[in-house]
């Protein structure tokens, strides 16, 4: 089995690829007990919570966190703890369906995508998800209006020259 290291707080724990690390011990996704596995998911929602990731960003360290769970994996959580987790990654910008299929079967889905998908143009979307998008608008607004001001006093270099050039040109022919 591969290994893979994790640094918690000052230390490094080492652990196989498939083990999770909770509170710095290594908990394997198929052999733990529904009480470190909603440890985990708590760890995690709170790291998802307090952390900048939204959208794209935060479905692939979802993926990487989760990547070694199944069905039955987050089936053994309760399901309080895989709905605050489907709630968080929705209310920052990763689409899961709220319909009547279970929610463990939407957060292996979302483990099943090659990329992430739109959101449903009859969904709204998340404040998280719109304060990255202005954020990303802002941003380029504030590039182009910085062109635009360059643009604007290479003109302004350009119109001295040929005021420049006109008056050199109306002396030579007064002379």
């Amino acid at each position: 089995m591969a290994r893979s290291s994790q640094l918690v707080g000052d230390e490094e724990i080492q652990g196989s690829v498939n083990e999770t690390q909770y509170n710095g011990i290594s908990v394997d996704p198929r052999t733990a007990t529904a009480s470190e596995l909603n440890g985990w998911i708590s760890e995690k929602i709170n790291e998802y919570r307090e952390g900048a990731e939204v959208g794209e960003e935060l479905w692939y360290t979802y993926c990487n966190d989760f990547e070694d769970w199944d069905k039955e994996t987050f089936k053994k959580s309760g399901t309080n703890k895989l709905r605050n987790l489907r709630d968080i990654l929705y209310s920052k910008g990763v689409y899961t369906a709220k319909n009547n299929k279970s929610i463990a079967s939407h957060l292996i889905n979302l483990l099943e995508l090659e990329t992430l998908g739109a959101w449903p143009d009859d969904v709204e979307l998340p404040i998280a998800l719109l304060a990255q998008k202005i954020k990303e608008g802002t941003r380029r607004m504030d590039e182009n209006t910085e062109k635009v001001t360059e643009i604007n006093a290479e003109l302004v270099r350009v119109a001295e020259v040929q005021k420049q050039y006109i008056a050199s040109m109306t002396l030579r022919r007064l002379f």
